[in-house]
């Protein structure tokens, strides 16, 4: 059975006039999921963050803004809609919709222009694209106005293709025992240390993992079926340098052992990450300041060619 694993994301802060996200409560975060047709499957809570999995990915709501990814068929661009129900455009205070590539985009309810023509309506924007369309690209919608973020305010994204290895047979089996190993030894639960961690495993088979520690959160998605296997890695961690931030990486891309590699970065301009890779071949490289002042970065990487493989049978729909 196929699974787009490739994912939507919106990110969307607030003025503070709008009052607490958080106190809007959980009838109306399901609501707002139910919009782009996913449930909420769960929640983690802190003092300064909610964490809801979803069926379809991840949402993390916080005072003044909020973060929704979604994966599969969903149509995320109807649950920015919703929101805009509640809050007033001009209470907007910044607005970013991302959508990588998918395996299948023929499958997909809308397309990438499609969600943007739309969302230009309400929250007028400019769009850009990251990469090039022969490979792999990820398209960014971003609301057409400066924006000052904090210092801190970095995001990172791993976004890998191709599961290998032990990981593969661990993350495509939904045992007992496969679960006891994901949780306790493969490490996605410690990647980050100290963060209180919400999981799930999926029938037949598939993860979801949200990790909160005061304002910082990560994530794990894994769709590990044969054709279009796909794991998404995504912190708002502050990391303090390009050392930390190489680290994190490793420890993400050891687990999984991918084909390929997507990584994508927001950080203020004043900061300057550098991505490397061992083990891999970097085929391209995008960078763009977005905003007058987010430096918006995209590595793709390859392992080296290892010789012939066998075709991969593809489910007809």
């Amino acid at each position: 059975m196929f699974f787009e694993g490739s994912e939507k994301k919106v990110e969307l802060v607030t003025k503070k006039r709008v009052g607490s996200l958080r106190s809007f409560g959980d009838e109306f975060w399901g609501e707002v999921v139910k919009a782009c047709e996913a449930q909420i499957i769960s929640k983690l809570e802190n003092d300064l963050c909610v964490a809801y999995l979803l069926s379809e990915s991840s949402l993390f709501v916080y005072d003044n803004n909020f973060v929704m990814i979604t994966c599969g068929r969903t149509n995320l661009v109807r649950a920015v809609e919703h929101f805009c129900e509640q809050v007033q455009i001009e209470d907007i205070e910044n607005f970013f919709y991302e959508r990588k590539h998918e395996v299948f985009p023929r499958r997909q309810p809308t397309s990438f222009t499609d969600d943007i023509s739309y969302l230009n309506q309400f929250i007028p924007g400019q769009a850009l694209q990251f990469g090039d369309e022969a490979g792999h690209y990820i398209s960014l919608y971003c609301m057409d106005k400066s924006y000052q973020p904090e210092k801190s305010d970095i995001t990172l994204e791993v976004l890998m293709h191709g599961i290998r290895n032990e990981a593969s047979k661990i993350f495509g089996c939904s045992s007992p025992e496969s679960r006891k190993r994901i949780s306790s030894e493969v490490g996605v639960c410690s990647v980050i240390p100290g963060f209180k961690v919400d999981e799930y495993f999926f029938e037949p088979a598939g993860y979801s993992l949200n990790a909160i520690k005061g304002n910082n959160y990560y994530t794990f998605h894994v769709t590990p079926q044969q054709v279009g296997s796909y794991v998404s890695f995504e912190a708002n961690y502050s990391f303090l340098n390009s050392q930390d931030l190489g680290n994190c990486i490793d420890r993400v891309i050891k687990i999984f052992q991918p084909e390929s590699v997507d990584v994508f970065l927001f950080a203020p301009h004043e900061n300057e990450f550098k991505v490397s890779l061992e083990g891999y071949n970097l085929k391209q490289h995008v960078t763009e300041r977005v905003q007058e002042s987010y430096q918006v970065c995209f590595y793709q990487y390859d392992s080296p060619f290892t010789g012939t493989r066998k075709a991969q049978k593809i489910e007809i729909q």
